[in-house]
């Protein structure tokens, strides 16, 4: 009788992709991860393709970085070489939500052999594309001169279901993990709700860091949009914002809205039926009221 040993089962290595989306607490959970990687032998964070940011933005540009295209495989390779079947692996860039299918497919081609869950933080579009607004009058002044404007141009950008299309397709469902980013879900604690879903447990990290890329409340960033249709004075802009920053500080921020109570109603109309697709595919019962109850006046 000829016998055959069992072949022993190979620990397929874990890695989390988190995807985004920008403005929800992506910076702050990205420098969480760098520190945590410092203190935890089981918690992999590799430096390969990371930024100063804590991004993974070299390893995963998007289509209008042409060197850092030509760089992304060498480093993909670099970084796939050092992932173990030992511990977790976590890799988080936000312009994976913006990847189109035949990026995505590269993604998986380069770590076939592991086991690959993606974390997605979905938030309302209302909410979503006014922080994003914000933020752009910060980075790319003059790009967006008004709030109108920007939601004609980016409208493609915040559909949640097709952001998350090519993932599906790739992966599967039951690899897709998606927390709605929200003051009353996990807007107060993006950390928490990350250790939660991936499955790390608390661990005492002495300065943990806690750093976000602000943007300015509604009242500033007027402010800031009107300094910028008067004045191209780069060199006096940064210490401009500083004191709006600074100011802001002392006074409080005004977390009222900044998009009028029609263009509002208007965003969150134009993605309803995919809001609602997107909410019985990923959503709890309650994330789903949040994401699909009427704008707030």
């Amino acid at each position: 009788m000829i016998s055959f040993a069992r072949k022993k089962a190979v620990a397929r290595p874990l890695v989390w992709l988190h995807i985004g989306h920008g403005k929800t607490g992506t910076t702050a959970l990205q420098h969480y991860f760098v520190a945590r990687a410092k203190a935890d032998p089981g918690f992999h964070y590799p430096a390969t393709g990371r930024l100063p940011s804590g991004a993974h933005h070299a390893l995963f540009p998007l289509e209008t970085q042409a060197r850092a295209l030509k760089e992304a495989p060498a480093l993909l390779k670099e970084m796939r070489a050092g992932i173990g079947p030992d511990g977790v692996t976590v890799l988080s860039s936000e312009h994976l939500c913006y990847f189109r299918p035949r990026q995505v497919a590269e993604v998986a081609r380069t770590l076939k052999g592991c086991e690959v869950r993606i974390l997605y933080f979905a938030r309302r579009q209302d909410e979503l594309m006014e922080s994003t607004f914000k933020w752009s009058q910060i980075a790319t002044p003059g790009k967006y001169p008004d709030a109108e404007r920007f939601v004609e141009t980016e409208t493609a950008g915040f559909d949640l279901m097709r952001r998350l299309a090519p993932w599906r397709e790739a992966f599967g469902d039951d690899a897709i993990h998606v927390r709605l980013y929200h003051r009353e879900t996990c807007g107060r604690n993006i950390v928490a709700s990350a250790n939660l879903v991936i499955g790390l447990g608390a661990i005492d990290m002495a300065g943990e860091p806690a750093t976000r890329r602000d943007s300015l409340g509604s009242t500033m960033t007027r402010v800031l949009m009107a300094y910028d249709a008067l004045h191209d004075q780069p060199g006096k802009r940064h210490a401009f914002l500083q004191d709006l920053r600074r100011i802001e500080a002392e006074t409080g921020r005004d977390r009222s809205a900044l998009f009028p109570l029609p263009l509002r109603q208007r965003i969150m109309a134009r993605y309803a039926d995919s809001n609602a697709e997107f909410a019985r595919a990923f959503l709890s019962a309650g994330e789903a009221a949040i994401l699909l109850a009427p704008v707030a006046e």
